[in-house]
């Protein structure tokens, strides 16, 4: 995308004032029941993170690196919108770790809690089904194998979330190409190539164009989180949002 110097400050100082309006809600009630709930609080908590770290970094081309992974954040939590059931998978994974992580220790002769093995295993005949792969569901724990999927999501890709989310567009315009810079590929590392009199220099700096692109991203992202977890635990922030988002399309349509 283009994008003027004047842009890239309008959308710094855009992403700034939502920033802080997210930051201003750090305490929450919260049902430990509710897991979408609990889920779309440490997503956010992430998602302020993730722009603060942006804000800081620029103009450092890594804030794509920044950017990307709010897209994940922002389609795996708009996923478990839609079905409030996958909250309970995301967070019952940590069962899942805890499991890898106490066998580990046991083949390795280290001690663990007794309490915490009975309640891991509990947490597995009750619900490990969930998270096995198919040949292991309701099959025993093989002694020598581990039978779950190796994340929460259980086969399921981001791009095929993306997809059932209605994210296509962020996913393939601006996930996928960052993904390039993610993975050291040559068109994104080619680009930071100048030449110099029979000499090659490594930039410090990406375009004006990806610069805004990500920032642009980075908004979206933590916005509709913050959006998602305004409705979710009623925060009372409709106007407030309603404002930030105003201000964003008028800056872009002038």
């Amino acid at each position: 995308m283009e994008c003027s110097d004047h842009q890239l400050s309008s959308l710094k100082i855009h992403c700034e004032k939502l920033l802080k309006s997210c930051q201003e809600k750090n305490r929450y009630n919260l049902d430990d029941a509710d897991n979408l709930g609990f889920m779309s609080l440490c997503f956010l908590s992430k998602q302020n993170d993730h722009m603060s770290a942006i804000l800081k970094l620029l103009p450092h081309p890594d804030i794509q690196l920044i950017s990307r992974t709010m897209i994940e954040g922002l389609i795996q939590l708009l996923w478990c919108f839609k079905d409030p059931d996958r909250a309970f998978k995301w967070r019952g994974y940590a069962w899942i770790n805890d499991w890898r992580v106490s066998r580990e220790m046991i083949n390795k002769g280290q001690n663990v809690a007794s309490d915490h093995i009975d309640k891991i295993d509990n947490f597995i005949v009750e619900h490990g089904d969930l998270f096995k792969i198919n040949r292991f569901k309701s099959q025993p724990i093989p002694e020598n194998e581990d039978p779950f999927h190796k994340n929460w999501r259980c086969g399921i890709t981001l791009k095929d979330i993306a997809e059932e989310v209605g994210g296509d567009d962020l996913y393939d315009q601006l996930y996928s190409p960052y993904s390039d810079w993610q993975h050291w590929g040559v068109a994104s590392i080619g680009q930071m190539i100048k030449r110099d009199d029979g000499g090659v220099t490594y930039g410090e700096s990406a375009s004006s164009g990806e610069l805004c692109s990500s920032l642009a991203v980075a908004f979206q992202c933590l916005y509709q989180v913050m959006d998602l977890n305004n409705s979710h635990h009623e925060l009372g922030m409709e106007r407030k949002l309603a404002e930030l988002r105003s201000e964003y399309i008028s800056m872009h349509q002038a």
